[in-house]
């Protein structure tokens, strides 16, 4: 659990070089949302190491566990949707690393758009998949349907193959 949680460090907190020797700090406005994103980290990191050695009905007894130690807290900010289970839900941190730009043609829709996917909030992995469309001309065999399991499995490969060697994997991106 610690390797996954420090993970997270190494990738949005670590500090980022444009050469070895000239470091660039991270601005106030990321400094300031650190602490709203450490506490999901945690819980997401617990789910997928810890709770990860778990069976199907095992995961049923972690979840009402966990579940029910963040709702003891009220210090919990971003707790688990009710719904599903707590494996069902990736932490999107907004892309708060994400520079921002300013873009003033933007109309009230992107906006809008573009707020709720900056918004820090606990994401099914299944909400942002496109509609599924078999190709009338595909194969039986090459027909892969996609499931909770296999998005939420192969999410950081996927990113893993379309990143940048020198830019580390986005967390918070898996969902893509």
């Amino acid at each position: 659990m610690l390797l996954l949680f420090s993970r997270f460090f190494q990738l949005e907190l670590g500090t980022r070089r444009k050469k070895k020797e000239e470091e660039k700090t991270l601005p106030q406005e990321v400094l300031d949302k650190i602490g709203d994103v450490l506490e999901p980290w945690f819980f997401f990191s617990l789910v997928w190491s810890v709770g990860a050695t778990c069976d199907n009905d095992s995961r049923k007894k972690f979840d009402r566990f966990l579940r029910g130690r963040m709702s003891n807290d009220e210090g919990v900010k971003y707790k688990f949707p009710e719904e599903g289970l707590v494996y069902d839900y990736f932490f999107n941190d907004g892309n708060f690393l994400t520079p921002k730009k300013d873009d003033d043609e933007e109309d009230e829709e992107q906006a809008a758009q573009k707020k709720a996917k900056e918004s820090m909030r606990w994401e099914n992995w299944m909400d942002s998949l496109d509609e599924f469309v078999i190709p009338s001309d595909a194969k039986f065999s090459e027909i892969i349907v996609p499931t909770i399991d296999n998005v939420r499995s192969s999410a950081p490969h996927r990113d893993a193959a379309s990143e940048s060697k020198t830019r580390p994997v986005r967390w918070s991106n898996w969902h893509r």
